[in-house]
Formats: structure tokens, sequence, C-alpha cells
């Protein structure tokens, strides 16, 4: 019982944080001259206690490992998170940090190309981001 508890709070904290960094997101859009990506991994690093910058450093290949044994994520974890990533991508490419999105973009990739790999269903929205990802990292 304790397991589902811990994984129910999990779940809790990542569908806020993602109500946050939306509603933080689209603010921020409307200031010119605010630097979209630290106030967004801000958030993220205080309500889940994970450094971005250092998941954005992390291998391609080893993101997967790191956020499901370092922080316990699954599946719906890493859904969640792949929204957060790909929402401030997209923020970040609206505003000029064309770099900076690139890096959010790839980490979302990389999380919606497991989520299609690993779950029976496949959603078209996810399928839709993936492409718009890959267009944009051309």
């Amino acid at each position: 019982m304790g397991q589902e508890d811990l994984f129910k709070k999990q779940l809790d904290q990542l569908a806020l944080l993602l109500g946050k960094t939306l509603t933080t997101i689209l603010q921020l859009r409307e200031k010119p001259g605010i630097n979209i990506s630290e106030q967004s991994f801000k958030s993220i690093r205080e309500e889940l206690n994970i450094d971005v910058n250092e998941l954005l450093l992390e291998p391609s290949d080893k993101l997967i490992n790191l956020l499901k044994d370092n922080y316990g994520y699954q599946h719906e974890h890493l859904n969640i998170l792949s929204e957060i990533f790909y929402e401030t991508a997209c923020a970040l490419y609206e505003n000029g940090e064309i770099e900076k999105a690139k890096l959010v973009f790839e980490r979302a990739l990389i999380l919606f190309e497991f989520e299609n790999k690993t779950k029976k269903d496949l959603a078209l929205e996810r399928i839709i981001k993936i492409q718009k990802i890959n267009r944009l990292l051309i």
C-alpha cells in the first residue's frame, strides 16, 4: 500500500507541476525579455527536486534509466514530464531561444518515443508532437 501511495503522490505532484508550468509559460510569453527556461526549470527543481540542466546534459540513451532508477518514475510520470518538456521547449522556441529549445525538445522526444514503444495505446496527440519535434530538430 505504501508504494501505491508514493506513486499517487508523485503523479499528483507532476500533474500539479504541469499545470503550474503551463500557467507560468503562458504568463511569460506575454513578457518580453523574461528567461522562460530559467523560470520553468526553477519550478521543476523546486517542485520535484530535479535539475533539468542535469537531464539536458545526460546522454540520450541514459535518460529513461536515470528517471526510472534515480527518481522511481514510471510510465505515467514520464508522460507528464514529457508534456512539461514539450510545452517548455515550444515556449523557448517561440521566444527565440532556439538552441535551448532543441535540447529540451530532444528530451521530450526521447520520452514520447519511449511511450510509443512501451505502451499498448497509440495516442494521436503524441504522434503529432513527435512529428513536430522531428521537423523542428532538422
